[in-house]
């Protein structure tokens, strides 16, 4: 049997579903995403446009790699709803103003984008993100609720994460109970605007871990130092983080089945 010496490669490209949105109401989202990698001295090789949801940007960190986002990006706010406490805030996990739909949140298989899901307040710049994969299939729309205090203590602390109850769907709202919606505590991190490169770098080492796990992970990374500015480093990850090798050593060695979700 001969062995051809030239064949076809062939490998799927990463898709993911796009949703019509408003550009006025959406590009402060958009615009908090790109200025806050620009804050650590990343550049903006691309972005998509305001007006289609989820935001797709690609960006060179200082020391020249280059990497590429899915953001699904939503307003947090601060309203105050009937029936429920007054010291209550939240994002909602919608694009459209249909109720009815699912949200697939995309996730490449192969590492090369990530994935990050989050609720932004523009005006105190700040963040909330949740764990994509711990998000989809997701019942539009969904609210992520959090506590005022929370964010006062990200503005005071800068990076924060915390844990928040996740309740089975009841058999009355069918789609929810359908999707089998995964009931573990749900890790919360929150952050001001100029940590959104660190989000990043938790999705990455972080992908696929138990909650407990990514907590432990979330909260050794609110010691790592954080720069804007680029300097020398042996290592082109170690210059996009902004770290000492000891300090990634430390955070990798406590985080347990941390060097099996490197990809």
């Amino acid at each position: 049997m001969s062995i051809s010496e030239s064949a076809v490669g062939r490998r799927h490209a990463f898709e993911w579903s796009t949703y019509s949105v408003s550009r006025a109401r959406k590009e402060p989202l958009l615009r908090f995403i790109t200025m806050a990698l620009e804050m650590r001295g990343c550049s903006i090789v691309y972005s998509s446009e305001a007006n289609q949801a989820p935001f797709y940007v690609v960006f060179e960190t200082p020391a020249g790699d280059r990497h590429g986002i899915l953001a699904y990006a939503f307003y947090a706010n601060a309203n105050v709803i009937k029936g429920r406490p007054d010291d209550e805030q939240r994002f909602q996990i919608k694009y459209g103003s249909k109720l009815k739909g699912v949200l697939d949140v995309a996730i490449d298989p192969n590492a090369l984008i990530t994935t990050i899901m989050l609720g932004i307040e523009p005006k105190r710049g700040v963040f909330i993100a949740v764990d994509p994969l711990m998000n989809t299939p997701a019942p539009m729309s969904r609210s992520v609720e959090f506590k005022s205090f929370h964010i006062e203590t990200i503005l005071d602390e800068h990076w924060v994460a915390w844990e928040r109850d996740r309740r089975a769907a009841k058999s009355k709202d069918r789609r929810a109970y359908e999707l089998g919606l995964d009931v573990r505590s749900e890790v919360l991190v929150g952050a001001r605007q100029e940590h959104l490169l660190d989000l990043i770098l938790l999705e990455r080492i972080a992908r696929g871990l138990d909650p407990g796990e990514r907590h432990l992970v979330a909260d050794k990374m609110k010691d790592l130092p954080s720069r804007t500015e680029a300097a020398p480093a042996p290592h082109a990850l170690l210059e996009e983080l902004g770290i000492a090798p000891d300090a990634l050593f430390d955070l990798i060695q406590g985080a347990g089945r941390l060097k099996m979700a490197v990809r």
